[in-house]
Parts: C-alpha cells; structure tokens; sequence
C-alpha cells in the first residue's frame, strides 16, 4: 500500500470483533491480545510516520466484551502521546 499510494494518507482500523460470515453468530469478541497487538502496531507506524491515524471498530461497543474494555483503556493510556 505503501508503494502504491506513498501520497495517500493512510488510517488502521482496529477491529474489535472477529467477523466470519460462515460462522453463527457471524461476529465475536476479538481476544484482547489480538485486540492488543492490532493497537500496538498501529501505534508505532503512526510514530514511524507510516499511517496518519487510527481507527478503533466495532459494531458492539456496548457489549461489555474484554477486547473494548481494553482498547478502551489502552486510548485513555496513550491517547495524549506525542508522535
């Protein structure tokens, strides 16, 4: 992607759920390490310069799942860090 449009700004998104469409239900909580290494990552290409920003997804916000608790609280800890 880097290659292809070095000019574009680039965003992660970060999903909070695992999504299959073969499986019922179709989306599950993602498990935190996942959860925390997609964040992690992110965090160091924007400090890279590699992307322009993050974006934390998830239809279920509000589900009590360990995965947004966690990125809940890893925003609160490094959300006023400077790039």
């Amino acid at each position: 992607l880097e290659q292809l449009a070095p000019k574009s700004r680039k965003l992660l998104g970060c999903y909070t759920a695992d999504y299959d469409p073969k499986r019922t239900p179709w989306w599950t909580p993602l498990p935190v390490p996942i959860m925390q290494r997609q964040c992690e990552t992110g965090l160091k290409w924007l400090r890279e310069g590699r992307i322009d920003g993050i974006i934390i997804y998830g239809t279920a916000m509000d589900l009590n799942w360990d995965s947004v608790e966690w990125a809940r609280e890893w925003i609160q800890k490094v959300g006023e860090t400077k790039l």
